[in-house]
């Protein structure tokens, strides 16, 4: 942004200084914690800072009423920074954008479509010990909500500039480009190397579920520290290979979203499962991995992970896999892994941790990289958890039943698949969105969704799009599946005014606590409102109530000569169920 704008120079925007490191140090240090015990791959040293555009950073206005917001951020020796945001709302049309000082690098925009219910943004790598953050906010819009709390200072050089810093995975590890990964191109594309915390690395796979609905679950290893807490800072790296076999070499840092909703975990076999905040970019070309729940004793195995943190790589077992105790603990209920005895080509490192297992004889997941001894020069074995033993658990948030059959088909195994590109259907009989808002009518438009996922609400929010003239017509009402009805939005205006607010459309996420009353809100604004707001009854009215059946959104005009479209709603469940958490490799 501001490159198109006659600003400042840098040198008059403040600075944000974090402790220098020396990157060839930490790198050692973090090679003998390895050594020690499981865990992530450590890239990045975190620093803890609370800064906010209130309290730091430059604004200057701009024409038009439009403002800009920077801030510099100076890391002596990092290779790369990143950075956590653990409050990140705006409203719409401001932008945020991430710029590399010493390389033509950036990140973003992140926008208003980048807010999630729980309110956080964690970024990828920037290349670089400097950079610039940069928030541009439009006139006559509601204020940003940013709150830096996170900046990583890396040192294992993700970007590949430095050679005495790279460290490569082992020689033995075969490139997913290879010839040997033919067979496997689908499954490849299912495979990310992700990022928690903006501290370490680990692996996981993206994967289907019985309905084949293309929700974008993604299965890990628990060890990795995967908690409700921890799951709005991943950030995934999808196509991050080599581009040539043999050379394990290159790989784009491109292809990347981040954050998650966590769903499940259970330590004995070591079993983390989330949501990811939104389907991946069509332009990534990922893959949902099928999966087999049947516990039958594959007669061979494939692995395919990112080890040390290095572009994917892919592994072959030819011999059948036996059953065993997790070997980093705890037993549990024991039985709960697969363990592979050697592997015949390829390896595992730390990195890899979370990674898939694949039966070849069907071409579906059956594990979870939790650990072991194998690596280049030393043939010793690895130890998954089983997918079948994950399966079950004594809660929702233990177990993948849950959510991977939510309808309860009892599938035991299920196929992987392309995302579908057709355009959703109507949703369950109801008008397929956008959908007109009739005029004057009270009936309204009626909107249904048929939720398959079990358990009781908790926390709801709704998340609602219209675009209307004169939003002071419209009455907005949700029905649950038990009947309970709640009004979201009741004419906003009156009857403090006769004809209740003026302003048009509307993109806002009902929450109970938020911090604006759309009855008192009218501020000439298009559109009228974004972001959270209170809804007339409390959403809290539904604790208690199924998640599972019909829910229905109707939305009514109840005054002459103003149209609409209903354009899109959605129910935000948050499970808020504390998981266990355990280390591993």
């Amino acid at each position: 942004m501001s490159a198109r704008l006659t600003v400042q120079p840098l040198s008059a925007v403040e600075v944000a200084d974090v402790p220098a490191i020396d990157a060839q140090a930490e790198f050692a240090a973090a090679e003998q914690v390895a050594l020690l015990a499981p865990g992530p791959q450590s890239y990045a040293i975190p620093t803890a800072v609370h800064l906010t555009p209130q309290t730091a950073g430059t604004w200057e206005a701009l024409p038009k009423g439009s403002r800009l917001w920077r801030l510099r951020v100076l890391a002596p020796g990092a290779t790369d920074l990143n950075f956590g945001f653990t409050r990140y709302r705006l409203p719409q049309g401001a932008a945020l954008h991430i710029i590399s000082s010493s390389e033509d690098h950036y990140e973003g925009p992140f926008t208003a479509e980048d807010n999630r219910i729980h309110g956080q943004l964690w970024t990828p790598v920037i290349p670089g010990d400097e950079a610039v953050i940069e928030l541009y906010v439009p006139s006559g819009g509601e204020e940003p909500e940013l709150v830096l709390s996170h900046i990583g200072s890396g040192f294992r050089d993700l970007f590949k500039r430095e050679p005495d810093l790279i460290k490569q995975s082992g020689a033995c590890n075969i490139d997913v480009i290879c010839p040997e990964g033919d067979p496997w191109r689908n499954e490849i594309r299912s495979v990310a190397r992700y990022s928690i915390g903006g501290a370490g690395l680990c692996t996981g796979t993206l994967i289907m579920d019985a309905e084949s609905s293309f929700t974008p679950f993604f299965l890990t290893a628990n060890h990795c520290g995967i908690t409700l807490d921890t799951a709005p800072t991943l950030v995934f790296f999808w196509n991050f290979e080599s581009l040539n076999c043999g050379d394990r070499s290159g790989g784009s840092l491109a292809d990347t979203q981040s954050g998650a909703t966590f769903r499940a975990a259970r330590a004995d076999v070591d079993m983390a499962l989330v949501e990811l905040d939104a389907q991946p970019d069509a332009a990534f070309n990922v893959f949902y991995s099928g999966w087999d729940r049947s516990g039958m004793v594959p007669m061979g195995s494939v692995g395919i992970h990112h080890p040390a943190g290095d572009v994917k790589a892919i592994s072959f077992n030819d011999d059948p896999l036996t059953t065993g105790n997790s070997c980093i603990g705890p037993v549990g209920r024991g039985n709960t892994h697969w363990s592979v005895d050697d592997w015949e080509q390829g390896t595992t490192e730390r990195g890899s941790s979370g990674s898939g297992l694949w039966d070849p004889a069907n071409q579906k997941l059956v594990g979870f990289l939790s650990g072991g001894r194998a690596a280049c020069g030393i043939l010793d074995f690895d130890c998954y958890g089983k997918f079948s033993e994950a399966w079950e658990g004594d809660t929702a948030a233990e177990r993948l039943r849950d959510w991977l059959d939510p309808n309860n088909l009892g599938v035991m195994m299920v196929d992987g698949a392309d995302p579908d590109d057709d355009t959703d259907p109507p949703p369950d009989g109801g008008p397929e969105l956008p959908a007109d808002i009739p005029d004057n009518d009270p009936a309204g438009v009626s909107s249904p969704r048929d939720i398959m996922e079990t358990g009781t609400v908790t926390e709801l929010a709704v998340r609602v799009q219209i675009n209307h003239t004169w939003v002071g017509d419209l009455r907005i009402v949700l029905r649950s599946p038990a009947g309970t009805e709640v009004i979201l939005l009741d004419r906003p205006g009156v009857p403090n005014t006769n004809f209740g607010c003026s302003n048009d459309n509307m993109d806002v996420t009902f929450r109970d606590g938020a911090g604006i009353d759309p009855e008192t809100h009218c501020e000439g604004t298009i559109p009228w409102l974004t972001g959270d707001a209170l809804p007339v009854d409390a959403l809290s009215m539904l604790a208690g109530e199924s998640r599972q059946g019909m829910w229905t959104l109707t939305v009514s005009d109840n005054a002459m000569f103003d149209i609409g479209q209903l354009v899109n709603w959605e129910l935000i469940f948050d499970l808020n169920v504390p998981p266990t958490q355990k280390a591993g490799r």
